[in-house]
């Protein structure tokens, strides 16, 4: 099954739950289920339809962002690891940290995988910057 077999009440139901949505621009395509001319009016539905966070991520261009305060773009001309950043800006916003700094934090963390495999001393830097953060919340 694809995201396009997916049933309309079935996304209006999880729409409902109000999930903060992490998708590839063609991922975010398909969840709108309507046409659109750009990013922003599709973040613009899918924040409509959730009432909560839209991270859109464009390869080699950044990340596209639509939140209750409005919209933003963090660039990033490398191709992004989607699983890794994802799991970045989560950990960052369950630690409490603002979405524009969990995506800074989650972008600077993914930029040392393609140095490739991160060493200990690369952990312990982002560990110290991701204590630094939470203090300042």
């Amino acid at each position: 099954d694809s995201i396009d077999d997916v049933r309309e009440d079935v996304l209006e139901a999880l729409y409902a739950l109000n999930p903060v949505i992490l998708a590839t621009d063609t991922q975010g395509y398909y969840l709108c289920q309507e046409m659109h001319s750009d990013m922003k009016e599709v973040a613009d539905s899918l924040h409509a339809k959730t009432e909560a966070s839209v991270y859109l991520f464009q390869n080699e261009r950044g990340i596209f962002v639509r939140n209750s305060d409005g919209s933003f773009y963090a660039p990033e001309e490398n191709k992004l690891n989607f699983e890794l950043v994802s799991g970045g800006i989560l950990s960052a916003l369950y630690a409490g940290i603002d979405e524009k700094n969990a995506m800074m934090f989650a972008l600077q963390f993914a930029s040392l995988r393609r140095k490739g495999l991160p060493t200990q001393y690369d952990y312990e830097i982002m560990k110290h910057r991701l204590s630094e953060l939470i203090r300042n919340v």
